[in-house]
């Protein structure tokens, strides 16, 4: 059984953002990303609890040949994607700090 998978504003501005600087540094690099991102979003709606948490009720999954990953909690019967960290060396706090945003859910996809 899949989950929908809810959005917040910061989280889908920065994916958008991501996949046009991937795309601005070589084309097509950007709809790699996407649909890299839309993978890893269909295995999360699937099996969110195989992902690791990494904050209290906040799990990571990674994006597949790029550093980047999802942030998502379960809340009731859906998946809530929180934000999108880009990892790079050093980057751990800088995770706590993006997970703990509280900002309203935007749109829902189903997968």
């Amino acid at each position: 059984m899949s989950l929908p998978v809810v959005f917040r504003p910061q989280a889908e501005r920065e994916l958008l953002e991501a996949e046009q600087w991937y795309e601005d540094r070589s084309p097509g690099l950007g709809r790699k990303f996407r649909t890299a991102v839309d993978q890893m979003v269909a295995s999360v709606s699937t099996r969110p609890m195989s992902f690791p948490v990494v904050e209290s009720d906040k799990r990571r999954a990674l994006v597949s040949h790029f550093p980047d990953g999802l942030f998502f909690a379960l809340v009731e019967e859906s998946v809530v994607v929180v934000r999108r960290v880009a990892f790079t060396q050093g980057s751990r706090s800088v995770e706590i700090e993006a997970l703990r945003s509280n900002l309203p859910c935007s749109r829902q996809r189903r997968v």
